[in-house]
């Protein structure tokens, strides 16, 4: 059962008893951009009395306060699990908001958050975590749509980022063959980890350190010495430099 979740209940206005018609067949609302776009952005809700065994699909925003054991699929849309839902269940969606108790695997076209209330147990797939204080979370993370490995494993939604990031590597060789003798190079850095972004984020960077292949963190030193490197280095022309730590290459060669 479908309970909908709207501000106002239109059928309770004191309007005439022939204005009393459905949306879908209302001439004035059906052709109301405005109109259409609120009902689309409208959010189904499960409610707390609900048990649902199976496979969850559907083309709209979700709320559920119930419980769902099986598969929730949400592709395109927002998916939020309210503090009384109660999910054991994999979850695939676009957006997904954790409030309440998910037992499973999370993967998100653009983000994940946990709120303070939020508890999962299950791996994170998305390019965007955040995760509040006093939420729980036991599991692996995996920011792998980052823009800078875009170009290598393209997905779904990437493709500016795929042409840029493509194109920054073959654009730097053409241009140095019509530059030269004046040099030019490029510095490619993996996730830096002491940026101030990371910080209080100790479950994403325990899982980025396990992604790479030295096992260490790339800090922002790092960086600084890679353009020092190049700039100074009167024989580095044309040289894409990456430092990640090798998470670029394990990433290719182990998934």
């Amino acid at each position: 059962m479908w309970n909908w979740k709207d501000e106002k209940d239109p059928w309770k206005e004191e309007t005439p008893l022939q204005s009393r018609q459905p949306l879908e067949s209302n001439p004035q609302t059906q052709n109301n951009p405005d109109v259409r776009r609120k009902t689309m952005a409208q959010t189904a809700i499960i409610g707390q009395s609900i048990h649902i065994k199976g496979e969850l699909t559907g083309n709209e925003n979700l709320t559920i306060e119930g419980k769902v054991e099986g598969n929730i699929e949400l592709k395109d849309h927002h998916l939020i699990i309210g503090q009384g839902g109660n999910i054991k269940a994999n979850l695939n969606a676009k957006q997904i908001t954790i409030i309440g108790e998910v037992l499973g695997n999370v993967n998100a076209e653009e983000n994940v958050e946990i709120k303070e209330t939020g508890k999962l147990r299950g791996d994170i797939t998305a390019p965007r975590v955040a995760i509040a204080d006093g939420a729980f979370f036991k599991g692996s993370v995996d920011m792998e749509r980052k823009p800078g490995l875009a170009k290598e494993k393209p997905y779904p939604g990437s493709t500016t980022v795929t042409s840029v990031n493509g194109g920054v590597e073959k654009m730097l060789n053409t241009v140095a063959l019509e530059i030269a003798p004046i040099r030019i190079n490029a510095v490619h850095p993996g996730i830096v980890l002491d940026s101030p972004y990371w910080d209080n984020k100790d479950a994403v960077r325990e899982a980025v350190l396990k992604r790479t292949l030295t096992g260490r963190p790339v800090l922002t030193e790092h960086i600084v010495d890679a353009v020092r490197f190049l700039l100074e280095n009167p024989s580095a022309d044309g040289i894409n430099l990456h430092i990640d730590g090798g998470h670029q290459l394990r990433r290719l060669i182990f998934d």
